[in-house]
């Protein structure tokens, strides 16, 4: 039996009470809250964190970072394997985002416990028939002109920042705008000059 001997035979401390067995959990981007009156309930929030924009290995989704990370076993110093960082928005020219440019996303992990499916529908500001529209706002990810790709992300309509946090200078990731590219997609209703909406849809 491989790991730690000292643990051997060792019985585990007992968790907090589990959530109820099915459901969905979803992070909302660029907000600390989850949606009220819908039977979602917040499991923790934090800060967006992914791979910096000038590396070319690393992660190519995001993560919801919390506040109060927990460690093993380590080795002193920085050992120059991989990145975790922050995340700043890049509204461009938006006028009323504009003051949220490099500042730090921040973001919620949500559980919903009456519907068990998640679903982010680019392109849309609502859900269709039957499903529940949890929040929707802009398809963001990493610059085309950067090294690494990233997933796409559903900002929040009303992004929040993490609070005396604005990193302009230092490496980072960055959430930018999406632009649909008419070679291929029919504009209109398409419009390459205009940033691609989404909703997040749970059922």
């Amino acid at each position: 039996m491989r790991g730690d001997p000292g643990l051997r035979g060792r019985q585990g401390e007992q968790g907090t009470q589990g959530l109820p067995v099915g459901g969905a959990v979803y992070t909302r981007w660029g907000n600390t809250t989850c949606p009220t009156g819908q039977g979602t309930q917040l499991v923790y929030s934090g800060r967006a964190g992914g791979t910096r924009h000038d590396h070319k290995g690393g992660a190519a989704n995001h993560r919801c970072m919390p506040d109060d990370p927990d460690y093993l076993q380590y080795v002193s110093g920085v050992n120059n394997q991989n990145f975790v960082a922050p995340v700043e928005y890049w509204f461009a020219r938006m006028p009323s985002l504009s003051q949220f440019n490099s500042h730090n996303v921040a973001c919620a992990v949500c559980y919903v416990a009456t519907r068990g499916t998640v679903l982010m529908i680019p392109a849309k500001t609502q859900c269709h028939s039957g499903w529940t529209r949890e929040y929707y706002g802009y398809l963001m990810s990493n610059h085309h002109s950067l090294d690494g790709r990233t997933m796409y992300e559903c900002i929040d309509i009303d992004p929040e920042s993490v609070p005396g946090l604005n990193t302009r200078s230092d490496p980072k990731s960055l959430f930018y705008f999406n632009e649909i590219y008419c070679n291929g997609f029919s504009c209109p209703p398409y419009d390459a000059e205009k940033e691609l909406t989404c909703a997040v849809c749970t059922r």
